[in-house]
């Protein structure tokens, strides 16, 4: 079986849109309607979206999360220096969701596995143990850990 290759010219390939006006502004993008994304979302899904009350961008140090459950070792936060890692106010939350799960099913110590970021979590504690990037984790072995939580 052989490949057919298909060329074409991109000078004769003819947007499906107008160009988007990328103005830089803080305010948020609207519908035709003038809804926004969170407009949206609310009236599909009602009170069950969350709107962040923190802070927006990422947080070097975790523990600035208003209302967190989740703390952080000595241990952990110096990976999180020392790694360049930040999480933002949505992964914190994910965080906590991934340790709500975990102690659901009477986990004591677990890996959570965040984007590309992989955390050994007490989850009887709710404590951050340590932290490291996906790219320092490769051919790893976590040890003393009952369970696994990809959130």
């Amino acid at each position: 079986m052989s490949a057919e290759r298909i060329e074409f010219n991109r000078a004769t390939v003819e947007p499906l849109s107008p160009p988007v006006d990328q103005k830089s502004s803080s305010a948020p993008a609207r519908t035709a309607d003038g809804k926004t994304f969170e407009d949206v979302l609310r009236t599909r899904f009602g009170a069950e979206v969350a709107t962040p009350t923190g802070p927006v961008g990422p947080i070097a140090v975790p523990e600035a999360v208003p209302g967190s459950s989740i703390k952080w070792s000595a241990h952990a936060e110096a990976r999180l220096r020392q790694r360049g890692i930040e999480l933002s106010p949505i992964q914190h939350a994910r965080l906590e969701t991934a340790v709500d799960k975990a102690a659901g099913k009477g986990a004591k110590d677990a890996l959570v596995m965040l984007d590309d970021t992989a955390m050994v979590v007490s989850v009887q504690n709710r404590t951050v143990i340590t932290a490291l990037g996906m790219h320092q984790a490769k051919d790893n072995v976590f040890t003393n850990i009952d369970s696994a939580v990809i959130a």
